[in-house]
């Protein structure tokens, strides 16, 4: 999921804006060396590291409305659903440059390439000038369960060989 980047460009933010701030991953650690490196890498930066694990919806979207963005440096995603879950808590969201992102987020999100310093000056662009909340919630009324549903029997009968 690409957690390094975000540490590390978290720490040029850091760096840069003189801040201290907390980084919260979200999701289960099923690689503990590598979690392990990720938390030595942001006590080396002074990187507030908080890693809760699995946490319930309602824990989640407070986590999400509360945080000065959505880090989402992700570089292999089906759908990105975080992404989404994210601006409809009306969370900034800072996402790595890829064609999916670009597809469910719009002209939203901040996006960046692959490397520390664009990913930073992305972050930076968000504290210092936060997308507002109405921006932030707009692409997520064009994914609701009640838009596909009456498309889905016809997809599946073309699919088939019906129609």
């Amino acid at each position: 999921k690409n957690i390094l980047l975000a540490v590390e460009a978290v720490g040029e933010v850091q760096r840069r804006l003189g801040v201290k701030p907390r980084l919260i991953r979200v999701g289960p650690s099923r690689f503990p060396d590598v979690h392990r490196f990720y938390r030595e890498r942001a006590k080396a930066h002074g990187i507030d590291l908080v890693e809760p694990g699995f946490v319930e919806d309602e824990e989640l979207a407070k986590i999400l409305a509360g945080s000065d963005a959505f880090l989402w440096p992700t570089l292999a995603e089906g759908f990105g659903l975080p992404m989404l879950e994210a601006m409809a808590c009306g969370s900034p969201v800072v996402a790595l440059d890829t064609p999916i992102n670009r597809e469910i987020g719009g002209p939203i999100p901040r996006y960046h390439s692959a490397d520390v310093e664009a990913m930073a000056d992305a972050i930076c662009s968000v504290i210092e000038k936060p997308p507002s909340r109405a921006t932030i919630l707009e692409p997520e009324a064009q994914f609701t369960w009640e838009r596909p549903a009456p498309q889905t029997p016809g997809r599946y009968d073309r699919l088939g060989g019906r129609k």
